[in-house]
């Protein structure tokens, strides 16, 4: 049997009405499987997270604000946090005594590479 693979760009809107682009392939043979990213980079929580904070590479980010822009459960992403600063691509940063927020680690080199994809894809779009 005969199966066509190719890269794909979608626009996806989540629970909040915030729109992402997903780059993924397409597999074609009578059923389509759309795998994106998440199958390289890991859970695709992950993935909403990071665009969220390449949406907004200045902005700080508590846990429950994360969850809202999301869509997902505020334990889903403090489990999900732990990964990101484990693999480098967020700072964790106390504010007071008692409020943790995060952002973007913009001295990771891969970090630097994923906001070029996202303008580039930005420029693709229009």
């Amino acid at each position: 049997m005969f199966k066509v693979l190719a890269l794909c760009k979608f626009k996806e809107i989540n629970k909040n009405n915030h729109e992402r682009i997903v780059i993924g392939t397409f597999m074609g043979e009578g059923r389509s499987k759309l795998r994106g990213l998440n199958d390289l980079l890991g859970p695709s929580i992950i993935l909403e997270v990071l665009d969220l904070m390449l949406d907004s590479p200045e902005e700080l980010f508590n846990i429950r604000e994360i969850a809202r822009r999301t869509g997902r459960s505020p334990g889903a992403i403090s489990r999900t946090m732990p990964l990101l600063l484990k693999r480098g691509l967020v700072k964790k940063y106390r504010v007071g005594r008692m409020m943790v927020v995060y952002g973007l680690n913009k001295e990771n080199v891969l970090v630097g590479k994923l906001v070029e994809l996202k303008e580039l894809i930005e420029k693709w779009n229009k």
